[in-house]
């Protein structure tokens, strides 16, 4: 562990930015702005939010951060204006918590949004986000709690999963999103990410990671294998997305009270074997406690958590593994 910092405010969501020098954190309804740097030091703390701050987002091509709040209000931030936080985009549409967001890989004015009020919401933004000349344009009603979101790097298919037994594939045609494929599980998870555009990753409430690859003949994912995880005899909620770092190839899964690192190792895009290398157990007295949250960086260097009982912000450096 390279650093902690003790927080007794419960944080529900973490980012850093794409530099590796700036940490956002939501604790409460505020956010906390820190440098990294040798430690974290307080930068400022901004209060725009009416209720807690449990999502948050950095871009990968500029200096911008994005929260989501139980207010069921999303809000985009500028770097660049911490000292001055006046100066931002605030986007409503939904009627309930913001649970999961995503940014689109190639056209990051377009933002997704999964919700308690059962539909996604695609966010398109015309003007580097300072103006509301456009609010969502589009929006899904999926009679899903949604809990996790993911879209996969070309930006034309979007996985999501909740408490409904369910996982949904949606695709891009023609400009217009819509149900391809509806996947019935066995339990229901809280998180779910694509690994690459053939193969992602759902992880249930149980002691298994579980694999869906595409069938390239019917054009549909298929249940592939499960791994061995731990955790899943434990208490478990949401938050915490499945991570995949793509430059260290390892995918990063809280489950219950622990977290598991999982190395994938291809050959070619449908060659491939995975490894869970590490478990970073949590060690909770009581199996109901499980509240950890966190992050990685974008270039998988770090990563950074929060949990109840140590009521830290620790930062971990994430090894490459041989």
């Amino acid at each position: 562990m390279d650093f902690q910092q003790e927080t007794s405010l419960y944080c529900f969501a973490l980012a850093i930015n794409k530099t590796n020098n700036i940490l956002v954190a939501g604790q409460q309804n505020n956010i906390k702005v820190l440098q990294f740097k040798n430690g974290l030091k307080l930068l400022n703390i901004i209060l725009k939010h009416q209720k807690q701050v449990v999502t948050l987002n950095t871009f990968q091509n500029r200096s911008h951060f994005i929260s989501g709040s139980n207010d069921s209000s999303i809000i985009i931030w500028s770097f660049n204006m911490i000292a001055n936080p006046k100066n931002l985009t605030k986007l409503r549409g939904h009627q309930d918590w913001i649970t999961c967001l995503v940014i689109h890989p190639k056209n990051q004015n377009l933002i997704i949004s999964g919700s308690y009020d059962k539909k996604i919401k695609f966010w398109q933004q015309s003007s580097y986000f300072l103006t509301q000349s456009k609010q969502y344009i589009l929006q899904i009603f999926l009679d899903l709690l949604i809990e996790g979101l993911s879209i996969n790097k070309e930006g034309n298919k979007l996985i999501t999963c909740g408490a409904d037994y369910l996982i949904l594939i949606l695709e891009e045609l023609e400009n217009q999103w819509q149900i391809k494929q509806s996947i019935k599980v066995k339990e229901f998870g809280y998180r779910i990410s694509y690994i690459n555009n053939e193969l992602f990753a759902f992880q249930p409430r149980n002691n298994y990671l579980c694999l869906f690859t595409l069938n390239l003949n019917t054009g549909l994912f298929q249940k592939y294998k499960d791994i061995q995880v731990q955790g899943g005899e434990k208490n478990c909620n949401g938050l915490f997305p499945l991570i995949y770092l793509q430059e260290k190839q390892i995918l990063i899964s809280k489950n219950g009270l622990n977290v598991n690192i999982i190395k994938f190792t291809f050959n070619n895009s449908s060659d491939f074997y995975c490894n869970l290398e590490q478990v970073i157990d949590f060690k909770f007295l009581k199996s109901w406690d499980g509240l950890i949250y966190g992050t990685a960086s974008l270039n998988g260097e770090y990563l950074i958590t929060w949990d109840q009982i140590s009521k830290e912000i620790q930062i971990r450096q994430l090894k490459i593994f041989k």
